[in-house]
């Protein structure tokens, strides 16, 4: 697992012919992400292959990219007042989850992603979102 607090992860890129990707972090299946009080800004996770043109939702997301944060199946995710802002990825502009996500006072701006492909976050798996976005947003 890994766990940022007060972290800026910026500018990064990750760019793969085969596999799966992030612009900034990538959680192995079974892993997990907590981050609290940080922000991912400016990551691209983008595939050199021609795009899938249709989505099968019911297998895994094995050559995927998320803009910013790729969670794999049976990972957990909790993210609380961290902002994500101006990321760009294949399928989730911030964040892909095939997991199990929390929200909890983000922020999301701007983000990007192939259209259907959920432009902030594409989520599979369980997802729990409450409150709006602290006054301590980084």
């Amino acid at each position: 697992s890994l766990r940022l607090h007060s972290a800026e992860v910026r500018q990064c890129t990750a760019e793969v012919r085969d596999g799966s990707c992030a612009g900034a972090v990538f959680v192995a299946a079974g892993g997990g992400l907590e981050a609290t009080g940080s922000a991912f800004r400016y990551n691209h996770g983008r595939r050199h292959d021609p795009p899938v043109k249709e989505l099968d939702f019911n297998s895994t997301t094995q050559g995927w990219c998320g803009g910013a944060v790729h969670v794999a199946e049976g990972g957990h995710e909790v993210l609380r007042d961290t902002a994500f802002e101006h990321n760009a990825g294949d399928y989730g502009g911030a964040v892909l989850v095939s997991a199990s996500l929390e929200l909890s006072g983000c922020l999301f701006r701007n983000n990007s992603a192939a259209p259907g492909s959920g432009g902030a976050v594409f989520a599979l798996g369980d997802l729990t979102a409450d409150g709006a976005p602290g006054e301590a947003l980084p």
